[in-house]
């Protein structure tokens, strides 16, 4: 089961006739939706990807982590997983 964090993800995967499909790219720890069709490539945060980045921070000892647009995390679902995963 795919767990959507994205409003984008969450709109465009519960709609199936719209095309696009959900991927994940091992080598960039990144998830992707793709239109086969239009060749339109969506590149977004879920569960997965946060995941592996706050790994990346921990493994690394680095100071914390960024996130880009978080007014689209309407629940704080974002927020949360990566307060989760850094304190963990």
């Amino acid at each position: 089961m795919i767990q959507a964090i994205s409003p984008i993800k969450i709109l465009l995967l519960n709609n199936p006739k719209l095309g696009y499909q959900y991927y994940y790219d091992e080598q960039a720890q990144a998830a992707v939706l793709y239109h086969p069709t239009k060749k339109e490539f969506i590149t977004f945060d879920d569960q997965r990807s946060i995941k592996a980045k706050t790994d990346y921070v921990k493994q690394n000892r680095l100071g914390g982590i960024f996130t880009w647009e978080i007014t689209a995390d309407k629940d704080n679902q974002l927020i949360e997983l990566i307060s989760t995963e850094l304190n963990r």
